[in-house]
């Protein structure tokens, strides 16, 4: 009984401490854990003499600035019914045999833990930084680095992760401009950039001014398979010719086409902590036109048609592999894939909200062979109970094999309920309680019914 009274009053002080200060851009979130047993050196369970954990995190907007800090604290109560802090996390860490340099590295390392970000600028603005945990990150046009959240931690942990675009006009030298990304200084699993130039820039009053032609590399640390304890270094590069149509403060407009070159990625993996490499490349050309409306809502659709899925490996072969499917895509055929996107979304520091429809189609020697199509939305701002929601429904057409042609047309099999895929997934808060439950639907060419389902418990306070 006295410890259930214990765990009470650790719980009303934290609800306390984590009141929002709503009169101001600002206030404070919070995660609280029990843990009555701990490792010791030598991997034997010992009692926890500090059993509650706590994550602090406060916070502040302002204008296109924003902050949040992370403080970790630990603490028990003793038998005066008093709470008793454990400070060592914000200690120095010792020194081993490190050199003076190791030991200065090490040390800014463990405080920058305790910034869960600093963000200055939105990715639409020609100046912007974000330092610390990366979320709603897109590098140009998004060839490579589009809408990247980091979803190998958890909502209450970081990374010294860096993002940040410079346009040269704030340099003097406003024909140019880089932006670059990691998600960790220290222990990146990608990191890369965006070279851009303005050929027409010192033009005056020309429409083709601000047109920019750029160049992204993007390297990952990749395992080739679910085993994390090595990695090997990809990487994938994109050209870009960019045509502003509209630019102004509340909306935009934006005329893209890019060549892409990319590493293959199971996008299906267990493990969501790491990239996992298949084999090949993906080669394609993309046309689209993206941008804003009423500030911080944005747009984006693009026509994606794939030259090669299985492109040589090699880095020699990056060149010779791109000219010969170039020049073959000057002669008109109907081979590949082709993907077309629309999205359109809501833009925040740490939370977006995403509608997306998309389809896909696979021609082999001028032949239909597949064609599906889908919709989803993917939310992950706090809205009522549900603090993250990912819902997507996917159609697929069977094709016959005599005629090439589908078996259903295109209204039709949007309502037969045949070779329909249907899942949801979400985090709903009540109360301390978080619940991840997970939904999937499927039917087959017959409409027969299958389904799967998982449901997580924790208990977290905000």
């Amino acid at each position: 009984m006295k410890k259930i009274k214990q765990l009470l009053l650790a719980l009303a002080v934290m609800t306390m401490i984590s009141l929002p200060t709503y009169a101001s851009s600002s206030g404070m979130d919070l995660a609280l854990t029990y843990s009555s047993t701990i490792e010791d050196d030598s991997g034997q369970s010992v009692t926890n003499p500090y059993p509650f954990s706590a994550i602090l995190l406060p916070y502040y907007e302002k204008g296109n600035f924003s902050i949040e800090l992370r403080l970790p604290f630990s603490f028990n109560i003793n038998d005066e019914s008093q709470l008793v802090f454990d400070t060592s996390v914000f200690e120095p860490v010792e020194k081993d045999d490190d050199s003076d340099f190791e030991y200065i590295m090490s040390n800014i390392s463990h405080y920058l833990t305790f910034i869960s970000y600093i963000q200055f600028g939105y990715d639409w603005e020609d100046f912007n930084f974000r330092f610390g945990k990366i979320s709603n990150s897109t590098i140009g046009n998004g060839a490579l680095i589009y809408h990247y959240r980091d979803d190998s931690i958890t909502s209450y942990d970081t990374r010294p992760g860096l993002k940040f675009k410079l346009d040269g006009k704030y340099l003097g030298l406003g024909f140019m401009g880089l932006e670059g990304i990691t998600n960790d200084l220290t222990d990146p699993d990608f990191y890369g950039g965006r070279f851009y130039v303005k050929p027409m820039y010192y033009s005056d009053k020309t429409f083709f001014q601000n047109t920019e032609f750029g160049f992204t590399a993007i390297t990952y640390n990749a395992t080739d398979g679910n085993d994390s304890s090595s990695t090997t270094a990809y990487n994938s590069v994109a050209f870009d010719i960019t045509q502003p149509l509209l630019d102004e403060s509340s909306y935009s407009m934006f005329l893209y086409y890019d060549l892409i070159n990319e590493k293959n990625f199971d996008s299906d993996s267990s493990s969501d902590d790491y990239f996992v490499a298949e084999d090949g490349r993906s080669i394609s050309l993309r046309l689209g036109l993206d941008g804003r409306y009423f500030t911080k809502f944005s747009y984006n659709a693009y026509l994606q048609s794939y030259l090669s899925t299985d492109a040589d490996d090699t880095d020699a072969n990056y060149v010779s592999e791109v000219g010969q499917l170039l020049t073959e895509a000057l002669i008109p055929s109907f081979n590949g894939d082709f993907k077309f996107y629309g999205e359109t979304g809501y833009y925040t520091t740490n939370g977006d909200s995403y509608a997306i429809i998309d389809s896909t189609v696979n021609f082999e020697d001028s032949e239909l062979e597949s064609f599906t199509v889908g919709a989803s939305f993917k939310s992950y701002t706090p809205v009522l109970i549900f603090n993250e929601l990912k819902v997507t429904v996917e159609k697929t057409y069977e094709i016959d094999d005599s005629s090439n042609e589908m078996e259903e047309s295109f209204v039709t099999g949007l309502t037969s309920g045949k070779n329909v895929a249907f899942t949801i997934q979400s985090d709903i808060q009540y109360g301390i309680n978080m619940f991840d439950v997970g939904l999937s639907l499927e039917t087959d060419n017959e409409g027969t019914l299958e389904y799967s389902y998982k449901f997580g418990f924790r208990i977290s306070l905000f």
